[in-house]
């Protein structure tokens, strides 16, 4: 199986869970999928990994916008960078800028994550125009570690996420964003082990 669809399907399996409540109202859910890096440190990223996530709306993107930003219209999301998995708790999204077709499909983009995982700074984008990178930075010196492709990926969704109107453990769009961390962490343990940032000295 292509590896792409195995980081794919335990998302739709997710998802699944999530379809089978009966909705109060829903959330939409728009899934990235990044190709490989072409360039990459070695170290902590190789050209076998790719940058991957979701993105939770509260509605869904409208038709034909032209580089909207929507940064503040997003809910909860979780990504991937092939070395790390971050959600909305662990990390800001700086700004997403989107353009969609006619049929409200996301057809343009940028989007940054700034984390901060002591003594190291992550810095992660995507875009349309130039691709994904990853640099993780150690305060006070050049990029330490990093990985890039001038390919952007492609979008799916968005998949309409059930959720209920009471207060409960877990929404279902969290289940299916939690569902989805999952996958992407089956993904990322499967194809490159359990890794750490290397120690300095």
């Amino acid at each position: 199986m292509n590896s792409k669809l195995r980081f794919v399907l335990p998302c739709l399996l997710a998802l699944g869970v999530a379809f089978a409540a009966v909705p109060a109202h829903a959330d939409d859910l728009y899934v990235y999928v990044g190709n490989d890096y072409t360039t990459a440190d070695g170290t902590v990223y190789t050209t076998q990994m790719s940058m991957d996530a979701g993105f939770g709306f509260t509605n869904p993107l409208g038709d034909n916008l032209s580089n909207v930003d929507v940064t503040s219209d997003v809910n909860e999301w979780v990504l991937s960078d092939g070395f790390t998995e971050w959600d909305s708790s662990m990390a800001t999204l700086e700004n997403f800028n989107v353009s969609t077709d006619a049929t409200g499909m996301i057809d343009g983009w940028d989007f940054s994550i700034q984390a901060i995982s002591d003594p190291f700074l992550f810095n992660l984008n995507s875009s349309s125009a130039s691709g994904d990178s990853v640099d993780a930075l150690f305060f006070g010196e050049v990029p330490a570690y990093n990985g890039s492709n001038s390919d952007p990926g492609v979008w799916a969704g968005p998949f309409l996420v059930a959720t209920t109107p009471t207060p409960e453990p877990a929404s279902g769009v969290d289940l299916a964003l939690g569902g989805l961390a999952l996958g992407l962490l089956a993904f990322g343990k499967q194809y490159f082990g359990k890794r750490r940032l290397p120690a300095r000295a």
